[in-house]
C-alpha cells in the first residue's frame, strides 16, 4: 500500500458466516438503490469497472491476475463450456438467451469441485468493504454457484444468489461490511465465485463497483488570549495568545501510521513561548513542554515533545520533518521561530466518535 502523508496548513440473499467466530457481519442488496443508499456519506471512494477497454474476446488469466480499476481479476480451472473470458458482448457470449447487454463483460465459467474446479477470484487493490455487480444467468434452475467472501482477518461468509429460469433477466448483487468493521479497519480481501456440488454454470457479469474507505482528516485552529485573569483578558502587547489546534478523522479509515505532518506559521507579531505551557498559569498538561497534548474521540496517536516537535527558522514553510531544527526549550518567547513543526506517531484512527487530537501551545503579542 503506498503511503499517504497528511502535510496540514491551516434482503433476497442467503448468507452463511463460517470459519470465524468474530462478530463481523455482512449485508446484501438486490438492487443498485438501496446498495448506494446504504453507503455512508464521508470517507468513500468509488471505484467503478465496465470493461471498456475489452476490444476482443480472450481468456481470464489463470496465472498473473489482470488489473482492473479497482481489483484484480484471476481464473482457474474451467467449465464443461470452456473457461472464462472477457467478452466484447456479453449476449453474444451466452448466446442461448438474449437478456445480457450487448456491451463487454466476463463469461465466468464455474466448474464443478473436485472436476473441472472452475472459479473466477475478484481482489480488491484498496481498503474496500463494499462490492457489487450486475449478473445474468446466476443459478439459472437451481443452485449451482456461489460467493466466497474473505475479509482481511480471515472471516468468511457465503453467499449463495438466487435459483431463477434459465434466460431469466439480469439482477444486482451488493454487499458491504458492517461499520464498527469497517472502523476497526476490516476491508474484503477477496471474493471467489466457485461451484456447488456437482454442478456447472456460466454467468455473465459487469459493472462491477467497489467502495473504499478513506480518512477525512479535518484540521481546525482557534486562538483566545491567555492571561492568569482571564475576566480581564485583553489582546495588547505582551499578552499571551494560547493557541489550538485540533486535527479529527471524520472518515472510515485511519491515514498511514506516522503519515501527520503540521506546519504551523506564527505571524510575524508574535513571539513563540518556549518554555512550560502552563507556566505562570494553571496546571493543564502533566508533560513540561511549550506544546499541550490531548485527544478525544477514541484517538489512538501519542505526542513526545522531545521527538515530535521542531521549529524552522527561515521564510520558507519546510515540507519535511527533517527540515526542522530542534530548540531546546529555555522560558524565553523566541521571536526568531516562524513555523512550528509538529508529527505525532501512531495512528488517527477511524471511529463513531470522531476521533481527534488537539495540540495547545502560546505566543506572545509584540
Amino acid at each position: 500500500m503506498a503511503t499517504r502523508t497528511f502535510f496540514l496548513w491551516f434482503c433476497l440473499w442467503q448468507i452463511v458466516l463460517t470459519g470465524s467466530a468474530h462478530a463481523q457481519s455482512i449485508t446484501t442488496y438486490s438492487n443498485s438503490t438501496d446498495f448506494n443508499a446504504a453507503m455512508p456519506t464521508t470517507g468513500v471512494v468509488q471505484k467503478s469497472e465496465n470493461f471498456a477497454a475489452v476490444t476482443s474476446n480472450y481468456a481470464v488469466s489463470q496465472t498473473t491476475p489482470n488489473n482492473w480499476n479497482g481489483l484484480t481479476i484471476l481464473a482457474s480451472g474451467f467449465s464443461p463450456w470452456g473457461s472464462s473470458q472477457y467478452c466484447t458482448s456479453l449476449r453474444a457470449c451466452l448466446n442461448w438467451t438474449t437478456s445480457p447487454p450487448t456491451t463487454p463483460g466476463i463469461y465466468v465459467a464455474i466448474g464443478t469441485p473436485g472436476i473441472d474446479n472452475g472459479t473466477v477470484r475478484f481482489t480488491p487493490t484498496g481498503r474496500a468493504f463494499a462490492f457489487a455487480f450486475n449478473y445474468w444467468d446466476w443459478n439459472d434452475g437451481s443452485q449451482r454457484s456461489e460467493l466466497l467472501v474473505t475479509l482481511s482477518n480471515g472471516s468468511t461468509f457465503v453467499i449463495t444468489g438466487p435459483t431463477t429460469v434459465s434466460g431469466s433477466p439480469g439482477g444486482f448483487m451488493g454487499f458491504r461490511i458492517d461499520t464498527a468493521s469497517i472502523y476497526s479497519g476490516i476491508t474484503i480481501s477477496h471474493v471467489t465465485w466457485r461451484g456447488i456440488g456437482f454442478n456447472s454454470e456460466i454467468i455473465g457479469i459487469n459493472n462491477i463497483q467497489i467502495r473504499e474507505a478513506a480518512p477525512v482528516v479535518q484540521v481546525s485552529k482557534n486562538s483566545t488570549i491567555w492571561d492568569p485573569n482571564p475576566s480581564n483578558a485583553k489582546s495588547l502587547p505582551g499578552n499571551d495568545v494560547l493557541y489550538e489546534i485540533s486535527i479529527a478523522n471524520a472518515g472510515l479509515s485511519a491515514p498511514d501510521a506516522g503519515s501527520i505532518f503540521i506546519v504551523d506559521a506564527l505571524p510575524s507579531q508574535l513571539s513563540f513561548w518556549n518554555g512550560d505551557i502552563d507556566q505562570g498559569g494553571s496546571e493543564t498538561y502533566a508533560t513540561v513542554a511549550p506544546i499541550g497534548f490531548n485527544q478525544t474521540g477514541g484517538a489512538t496517536l501519542s505526542f513526545d515533545p522531545s521527538t515530535d516537535l521542531r521549529v524552522a527558522f527561515g521564510a520558507t514553510a519546510p515540507t519535511t520533518f527533517s527540515q526542522c531544527s530542534t530548540l531546546p526549550m529555555d522560558s524565553s518567547y523566541r521571536s526568531d521561530v516562524k513555523f512550528l513543526c509538529i508529527r505525532p506517531s501512531g495512528t488517527l484512527n477511524a471511529g463513531p466518535a470522531v476521533p481527534q487530537m488537539k495540540l495547545k501551545f502560546r505566543a506572545q503579542i509584540k
